[in-house]
């Protein structure tokens, strides 16, 4: 029979409970121990700095290939970088390499006009003092001479006289104008007298038929004469009639035609023995401005 406690309450209440404890009891022993709460904790902390340290070994492998990806680069921009220093070098080095040789090419050219200036020069001063003691007269003028370091040059006018025109006269003194660029110059002969001159003149045609075939043999002129001829030569190539005209030895204008021979033969001897008004006319023109 069920007993009431004080409060007018039975023991229901104890036996319910009691039964509840033995079924939790039951059902408590079915579940898995678990692991206490901190050795949890530690291992949910140890695999956190495994992950974390995975992490670090991840960005410190990134960085070290960003660093060695940052070094290529830089080896690359630095050759680059060298590569275009050596090329603009090699330009400027080959433009002022140009410029000097042009500088230079100028300079040599200044220098070569400035020679040539001078050299014009002291040959025209030359060729007037040595005119103003080369009488017309007796003396010939002769081109193409070959020119020698140590010449004997009247000795080579006394074979050309000899040899080439056939002819034993004596060569008074003889003197060759400064050459230019190279050229073998004018080579003056003086005789002893204007006999001797003619008969040099007259067998000039002989040179052809010796060693002396490039020699060209004409009669000294004044410089009033070679000024006039000069002159002539201008108005001929200005009208354009150069090809058909010509101022022959004695500073007659010719027909190169060849139909004024008669005239530049007696012409020619005319100028050669000196008399007449061509023969004073050089007189007076020595006087005044030298020969050749």
């Amino acid at each position: 029979m069920p007993q009431v406690n004080k409060t007018g309450a039975t023991n229901s209440t104890s036996s319910e409970q009691l039964r509840g404890a033995r079924r939790k009891h039951s059902s408590d022993s079915d579940i898995t121990p678990t692991k206490p709460a901190y050795k949890q904790r530690a291992s949910d902390f140890t695999m956190a700095l495994k992950a974390m340290e995975e992490k670090l070994d991840q960005i410190m492998a990134e960085q070290k290939g960003l660093k060695q990806s940052l070094a290529t680069k830089l080896d690359k921009l630095e050759k680059k970088i060298k590569d275009e220093c050596t090329m603009i070098s090699d330009t400027v080095t080959m433009e002022m390499a140009q410029i000097n040789n042009r500088l230079t090419d100028k300079v040599l050219d200044v220098e070569k006009t400035m020679r040539e200036e001078l050299v014009s020069l002291k040959a025209r001063v030359e060729t007037v003092e040595e005119d103003k003691s080369f009488d017309v007269d007796v003396t010939v003028v002769c081109y193409n001479i070959p020119y020698d370091d140590e010449e004997d040059l009247d000795e080579k006018a006394t074979e050309l006289v000899r040899d080439g025109l056939g002819l034993n006269l004596p060569v008074v003194r003889t003197m060759r104008t400064p050459r230019v660029d190279g050229s073998n110059g004018v080579v003056k002969i003086q005789f002893q007298n204007k006999e001797h001159k003619i008969a040099a003149l007259r067998n000039k045609n002989k040179l052809n038929d010796t060693r002396f075939s490039r020699v060209r043999m004409r009669s000294s002129q004044t410089y009033i004469e070679r000024i006039a001829n000069y002159n002539t030569q201008i108005l001929l190539k200005e009208l354009k009639m150069d090809d058909k005209y010509r101022i022959s030895g004695n500073g007659r204008l010719v027909s190169r035609d060849g139909n004024n021979n008669r005239g530049n033969g007696n012409g020619d001897r005319q100028a050669e023995r000196g008399g007449g008004r061509g023969g004073r006319g050089r007189g007076r023109g020595r006087g005044r401005g030298g020969t050749d």
